[in-house]
């Protein structure tokens, strides 16, 4: 038991000679962690600030779109990306075809995982910056979006090439409605205080429907996505609009009577209208013809007969 203990106090206390051939080690190992605690002592980047102007657009009964601004700050020294996104969803549509000599639907092509909104706007063309990697890892273009969606038909899953016809199809359908763009050197940037002012104003697509969109701000800087935060865009309807969609889920049949006693009283308005646009006839009054005398038509008919015989 005493031997055990003195062994354990010379492990406890080394020789003194022990202690001062360590010394240099421990020294130089303690300035390695002092110069790792100070790098990571090192203020980061704040992530991008966001204003958003209007926070909610109201679809009223003269609803035609509408003006969006965002604006905020980023790190010094990034450029800045503004990304409008809207929520995923599954979407059916008709494939034409020709049979014969006319066009019938022949499929019918189910698309889902794909946002129903991607407008991106940056201070500079974002392949320039960032890496096919990166781009892919956050979505942040057309590319990236068809890598997460998901597309089928009513007869299975398409081959490839009918797949890469389908993906092609939807960007260009978005494109031509105005949900799917892209613009670089839109975003307008400023250095000052210590940081990049940035500012983006566009016109809210009309055709986007009524929910809850992300608009998601990027700072980028060498190659690198440096921060990044996010914020929500309300698209609502208001007003008559609003009622008639609550009326159609809330009360069908009365939504439906509601139609049919519209749809008639447009006929009328529209034959009323019609009615008084049609030029009126003038009615013009007979003249009675006065009748002939007997003698003259007889003396008529004699001199025709004269000529008939003369002629002959």
């Amino acid at each position: 038991m005493l031997l055990t203990l003195t062994h354990a106090a010379l492990r406890q206390h080394p020789p003194q000679d022990a202690r001062r051939r360590g010394w240099p080690a421990w020294v130089a190992m303690a300035v390695v962690f002092s110069g790792m605690a100070v790098l990571h002592a090192q203020p980061a980047d704040e992530p991008p600030t966001i204003r958003l102007s209007p926070e909610t657009i109201e679809m009223g009964s003269f609803y035609n779109g509408a003006r969006v601004r965002v604006e905020g700050a980023a790190p010094a020294g990034s450029q800045v990306m503004v990304i409008v996104r809207g929520a995923a969803k599954d979407e059916v549509f008709n494939r034409k075809g020709r049979v014969g000599p006319i066009w019938i639907n022949v499929d019918k092509v189910h698309i889902g995982g794909a946002p129903s909104l991607f407008l991106r706007f940056s201070s500079v063309d974002v392949h320039t910056i960032l890496d096919r990697k990166t781009i892919d890892r956050y979505g942040l273009d057309e590319l990236s979006v068809v890598e997460r969606m998901h597309a089928r038909t009513s007869r299975g899953e398409p081959d490839a090439q009918y797949r890469e016809l389908i993906e092609n199809s939807y960007i260009e359908l978005k494109k031509k409605q105005g949900t799917y763009r892209r613009v670089a050197d839109r975003v307008h940037i400023a250095e000052g205080g210590g940081a990049v002012q940035y500012s983006v104003e566009f016109s809210w697509p009309k055709g986007a429907p009524p929910g809850s969109y992300n608009v998601e701000v990027y700072a980028l800087r060498q190659g690198a996505v440096v921060g990044q935060t996010a914020t929500v865009l309300r698209l609502v309807e208001v007003g008559f609009p609003a009622y008639m969609v609550a009326l159609a889920n809330e009360h069908p049949w009365k939504y439906g009577l509601l139609a049919v006693i519209a749809a008639v009283m447009a006929g009328f308005g529209i034959d009323a209208i019609a009615s008084r646009l049609r030029p009126r006839r003038v009615a013009v009054p007979k003249v009675p013809v006065p009748a002939a005398e007997p003698a003259k038509v007889a003396k008529a008919a004699a001199a025709g007969n004269s000529d008939h015989v003369v002629r002959h």
